[in-house]
């Protein structure tokens, strides 16, 4: 059986559309477990008017406490063998469970991942980018090749989601897994700390998870536009950091640690509320002053040396301008700037007293 846990907060115009995507799976031998998270519009009584029709949906409604406590939740209620989580915003195609399920049995995975597809709720068209590559993982030749995050050159740059994956629930108990809660954020760690314990991860190239974008009042975004909820990821990072300390592989890992802290930081920062984009960007400086950079391993940051240099060097006004305008498409000045900061880079990161 699996354990699907689908968490909701006000999204009455797409909870049915999620709920019936699992309905209708192919595979139908698994609960799925609602968490109402204090939705103040119609979302519960849809919930409830599915599962008067289908008694595989359990339900529970509580105060608003969050993604991480209610995924928290989810997980003490279940009792399926394997772990879905869903955002009830999002939808699934119909055979995800018959796909995932038949991988995680014939190998006895204790991850099984699967890419993900976005729906543009203005536009209503779907875009197949590839949540994650396989061909970034070693020894890769299709879904039944088990894995480990060794296999994976770059385990640490995007797939963070919780929502693209199923999980066997003894490998999460046995680990004592679980989502930070009142921090923003939480599929980092949560996804850092189960790749790195799985010893069994495979991986379906196809897209079975249709994440929903540009839709209106959409919380994260919402968080992150008005609040000061972006410094939370200084928290996540120094988790992840201690957590590498405590699995004693933080001297190995920590160029990957590295990178992950430069891409969130600077992802982050671009998205973060203005009336703190300073600090955030003063806190993120402060933090990578600290890595262990010299001129003889400054290379290994790979592509992320730019953002790591550019950090160090500018103000967070001038990084903020430099960063907008070098991602500009097709525009002729941002070539040229581009050019001057490679050269003034390249410099900069072979300088002795780097």
């Amino acid at each position: 059986m699996i354990s699907i846990i689908v968490t909701a907060y006000n999204i009455e115009k797409y909870i049915g559309i999620c709920l019936e995507s699992l309905i209708n799976q192919t595979y139908k031998d698994f609960e799925i477990i609602c968490i109402d998270d204090g939705s103040t519009d119609n979302t519960i009584n849809i919930i409830k008017e599915k599962a008067a029709k289908d008694n595989r949906i359990k339900y529970i409604t509580q105060k608003n406490s969050g993604v991480s406590f209610s995924r928290n939740k989810g997980l003490e209620l279940s009792n399926g063998e394997y772990i879905l989580f869903l955002d009830g915003d999002d939808f699934v195609d119909v055979t995800l469970c018959e796909k995932t399920i038949k991988i995680a049995k014939d190998c006895n995975s204790d991850i099984v991942v699967y890419n993900v597809a976005s729906f543009d709720n203005k536009t209503k068209l779907i875009e197949r980018f590839n949540f994650f590559e396989t061909k970034l993982w070693k020894n890769h030749k299709g879904p039944y090749s088990s894995h480990t995050y060794k296999d994976n050159k770059e385990f640490y740059n995007g797939n963070f989601s919780a929502a693209n994956k199923l999980y066997k629930k003894k490998f999460i108990l046995n680990n004592n897994l679980k989502f930070e809660e009142n921090l923003r954020f939480e599929d980092v760690l949560f996804h850092l700390k189960s790749f790195i314990l799985a010893k069994k991860i495979n991986l379906i190239a196809e897209h079975l998870y249709f994440y929903r974008k540009n839709r209106d009042n959409s919380m994260l975004t919402t968080l992150v536009n008005k609040t000061e909820v972006t410094m939370d990821i200084f928290t996540i990072t120094k988790l992840a950091e201690e957590f590498l300390k405590q699995q004693k592989l933080y001297d190995s890992l920590k160029f990957d640690l590295y990178k992950l802290k430069i891409m969130l930081y600077n992802k982050y920062f671009l998205d973060s509320n203005f009336r703190i984009r300073k600090l955030f960007f003063e806190t993120a400086k402060k933090d990578i002053e600290k890595f262990e950079i010299n001129a003889k391993n400054i290379k290994e940051l790979g592509d992320y040396k730019r953002f790591y240099i550019d950090m160090l060097q500018y103000n967070w006004l001038t990084y903020f301008m430099l960063m907008k305008l070098c991602t500009q498409k097709n525009s002729k000045l941002a070539s040229k700037v581009n050019s001057i900061k490679s050269i003034f880079e390249e410099n900069w990161s072979n300088e002795e007293n780097i």
